[in-house]
């Protein structure tokens, strides 16, 4: 018989422990320290270079644990009982007949489940209804979301269940309603009028507000267990029943890794803070419904949102979410029309049956990264949790303005590395379509001031101009003296004046500044750009262009130590949205 070899493979091979990785590290580095590759996240903590199996050590809570079973870090027990995840088509409401349209194309599209929502944000209960008779309740689910009436649309939906001679235990889905939040009466008769739809989860709660007005995952997380906490306490029936009637809607950004270890860590925190509410079973796993976040959506160049869905779609399916709604790459111009809507809802067939994401449990499972972050949200989100609990909850941080100030803190950070275009948004505020026209359903009043509408509420205004005056502002870039830093910074100059709808303009001839110069007096130029190495630069060159262009703003793109005499520096880490938005009152009203 042959002697069985038990040699291990790869054992002449020397293990590698994380301080060989840190000295191999350090030495690329060239003496600066590891720290120096450290991520700051907006959650407050820092997030090291790399992980090896000794940052699991196996003691995170779950870790062991197999998808589907209690702290379900791996997975949410329902999720856990059937492949994959509800694919949502978001519909609006406002039209009704082109909402029944959308619901017949969905169905078509191998769609089951559907989110209705006012895109106008004034829908009344009443106005759902037509829209939600089309619907199959024996197969297809129902998400509603914006309610202002949500006992009025709740007996509806009831009427037409009795109408149609269906058992209202078919009834599945969740309701978020703004009508719930106000009182305890109300929350409880919600509940009465749902004890027959015990698959219809009609107590909402979405983050997607936190999110929209500058919250991180830590608040989210937090603010989430909070709600949670408040709405079983103070609604004043079995908090088993209150637990089972939860909904979690969380929005999905683009912060891919961050976003899977979000959902992850949630299970962990919801399932402990159930148990000690008194839930057991069922009621120790929450149900969530992933939604594409909104803050981070483009409304110029909108096409590249579709590749922002797509990585939120896959961070939510990795996550372990039970549902996913993804919107239309168009949404923020107005509610979604067949191609984008068609579009939203192949996203997630091509990652169920191109990529099959729904054939693993836990595909994030056991990652050193996704691990790490996982506890690290536990960790930092439990802080928030208690302190916001050591205000009387949410509701009371809520009105002492706690809540609010957290939010505020983080909106402004998040906001400054916008502006001074460390966070990128491709197409707005770096690599913009300078060739895109101006959209009739681009409206400024539909603009906030968070995420790209930073940028946007500028290119819009230039468009806006333009399009009265026919023609578009222009910026004159000279470049000369060193070929790598010349290239760089009109590159750069570029890109940050494309933003806001300048047409560019380069010198043809590098350095030869009396060819520009008769080229300027061809076509005269708004803003003249001087694009070089920092040593390059003189106020002789200066002083030619503003003879020969004394209307132009002249600009240095750099930081040169001695004085040139030029309207303004630009250079990478400057507040980008304060300097274009002054520069386009000194170019656009020139006389004002």
């Amino acid at each position: 018989m042959k002697k069985e070899n038990k040699r291990k493979l790869f054992a002449e091979f020397k293990g590698t422990t994380k301080s060989d990785w840190e000295e191999r590290v350090e030495l690329d580095l060239k003496g600066k320290p590891l720290e120096k590759l450290y991520w700051k996240s907006y959650e407050g903590f820092d997030v090291p270079a790399f992980f090896t199996r000794k940052d699991l050590d196996n003691k995170a809570a779950g870790v062991k644990s197999l998808p589907g079973e209690l702290p379900f870090r791996r997975g949410n027990a329902l999720n856990s009982l059937e492949a994959g995840w509800q694919m949502v088509q978001e519909i609006s409401v406002d039209d009704k007949l082109e909402a029944q349209d959308r619901i017949i194309e969905a169905r078509e599209g191998g769609i089951q489940a559907f989110k209705l929502y006012s895109w106008q944000g004034s829908a009344k209960g009443l106005d759902f209804l037509p829209v939600i008779s089309h619907l199959d309740f024996q197969q297809e689910a129902l998400h509603l979301y914006a309610s202002y009436q949500p006992l009025v649309l709740i007996d509806g939906i009831n009427q037409l269940l009795d109408k149609k001679g269906l058992d209202r235990s078919l009834l599945t889905g969740t309701m978020t309603s703004l009508g719930i939040d106000t009182g305890k009466i109300s929350r409880d008769s919600v509940l009465k009028l749902m004890d027959r739809s015990p698959h219809f989860r009609c107590l909402g709660i979405d983050l997607s507000v936190v999110d929209e007005n500058g919250g991180t995952q830590v608040h989210q997380l937090a603010f989430a267990l909070s709600r949670a906490v408040d709405w079983v306490t103070q609604t004043p029936v079995d908090p088993r029943r209150t637990l089972r009637a939860l909904n979690f809607t969380f929005p999905i950004g683009s912060d891919f890794m961050m976003e899977i270890a979000k959902l992850r860590a949630f299970r962990m925190l919801f399932a402990f803070v159930a148990e000690k509410l008194g839930g057991k079973g069922a009621e120790l796993s929450p149900f969530i419904l992933a939604q594409s976040a909104r803050w981070n959506k483009s409304r110029y160049d909108s096409h590249t949102n579709l590749l922002r869905t797509t990585t939120e779609a896959m961070s939510a399916i990795m996550g372990g979410a039970h549902a996913v709604s993804i919107s239309a790459y168009d949404k923020l111009l107005g509610p979604e029309t067949a191609f984008s809507a068609r579009m939203a809802r192949n996203v997630q067939h091509i990652l169920k049956h191109e990529s099959y994401l729904d054939q693993v449990a836990d595909p994030a499972g056991g990652s050193y990264y996704v691990e790490h972050l996982t506890d690290t949200l536990c960790a930092e989100a439990w802080k928030c949790f208690q302190e916001v609990e050591a205000e009387g909850g949410y509701e009371a941080s809520l009105q002492s303005g706690k809540i609010d100030q957290l939010l505020i803190e983080s909106q402004l950070r998040k906001q400054e590395d916008i502006s001074t275009r460390k966070r990128v948004f491709v197409g707005i505020n770096n690599y913009p379509n300078a060739e895109e026209e101006l959209s009739e359903r681009l409206q400024l009043d539909d603009m906030g001031d968070e995420g790209p509408a930073l940028f946007e509420r500028l290119r819009l205004r230039t468009d806006i101009w333009a399009l009265a005056q026919e023609k578009r502002p222009s910026a004159y870039l000279f470049t000369f003296g060193d070929p790598a830093m010349r290239h760089a910074r009109m590159q750069f100059a570029s890109q940050l004046l494309g933003s806001v709808g300048f047409r560019i303009r380069t010198n043809e001839v590098g350095g030869n500044i009396n060819h520009a110069l008769e080229e300027l007096k061809t076509e005269a130029a708004d803003v003249i750009v001087l694009c070089a190495a920092d040593g390059d630069y003189d106020a002789e060159r200066v002083k030619n262009f503003r003879k020969a262009a004394p209307e132009a703003q002249i600009l240095i793109a750099g930081k040169p130590a001695k004085e040139v005499h030029a309207d303004a520096r630009i250079f990478a880490g400057m507040d980008a949205v304060s300097f274009l938005s002054e520069l386009l009152e000194k170019v656009l009203l020139p006389d004002e």
